[in-house]
């Protein structure tokens, strides 16, 4: 399976909840989050992996400081699991 196999997954799951999926496109962004999806008025930020891959160091730190700044939370979706426990989360906020 091929990380575009996971971001079509993920996208049909915020679609069926009546969410948006959006790219995230960054002017020098090698480590944000590759997602940005609107559901329920609230927006999340996901990061899609292969399955079997991690973020890279950089990645992770650039996550936490999204996260020290923000309070928002950057999800990481590398399997079919990964994308319902995402979805689960969301819907019972």
């Amino acid at each position: 399976m091929r990380e575009s196999d996971i971001i079509q997954q993920l996208r049909q799951a915020v679609n069926t909840a009546g969410g948006e999926l959006h790219k995230i496109v960054f002017e020098n962004g090698r480590d944000c989050p590759d997602f940005i999806v609107l559901l329920r008025g609230r927006c999340y930020l996901v990061e899609a992996k292969r399955p079997g891959a991690k973020p890279r160091p950089s990645q992770l730190y650039m996550f936490e400081t999204i996260y020290k700044h923000t309070g928002v939370i950057v999800y990481i979706v590398s399997c079919a699991e990964d994308i319902a426990d995402f979805m689960r989360v969301v819907l019972q906020q």
